[in-house]
């Protein structure tokens, strides 16, 4: 059976892989106008989780195509909603696409109590995803 989609918004895109219990998000390249669009997108991605579940579940987020940013605001946002994201799945894993990125995404990371992958390989990211689930 194909990964079905579970989510599409201008911001997001998510899929469901039911053979390999993964949960794929995809940032898209679109910018968010406003920190409450900020607010909200998150907000989808952590409602469509809900539906679908997390529980014996593994998480791939691939931020490589979002816009880079880092304001106060924005920052603000994502340290509260992320953790409510990640919380839950058997396994996280972040891909990014430069170095900058994974810095940011570590410091987001830190203190949250939640083990995730933080790489560039998408091949490194699915495999420490599947090696969850032998």
């Amino acid at each position: 059976m194909p990964p079905r989609e579970i989510l599409r918004t201008p911001y997001f895109v998510i899929h469901f892989d039911e053979s390999e219990q993964l949960v794929r998000m995809w940032r898209t390249s679109e910018p968010f106008p406003t920190l409450d669009e900020v607010r909200a997108g998150w907000q989808s991605v952590i409602d469509a989780c809900d539906r679908i579940g997390r529980r014996g579940r593994s998480y791939l987020a691939d931020l490589r195509e979002g816009p880079a940013r880092n304001d106060p605001g924005f920052e603000q946002i994502t340290l509260a909603m992320i953790p409510r994201l990640h919380a839950g799945f058997s396994r996280n894993a972040v891909l990014v696409k430069l170095a900058i990125g994974a810095l940011q995404i570590r410091r987001h990371a830190k203190g949250d109590g939640i083990d995730r992958l933080i790489t560039s390989s998408e091949q490194e990211a699915l495999a420490y995803l599947r090696d969850g689930k032998e």
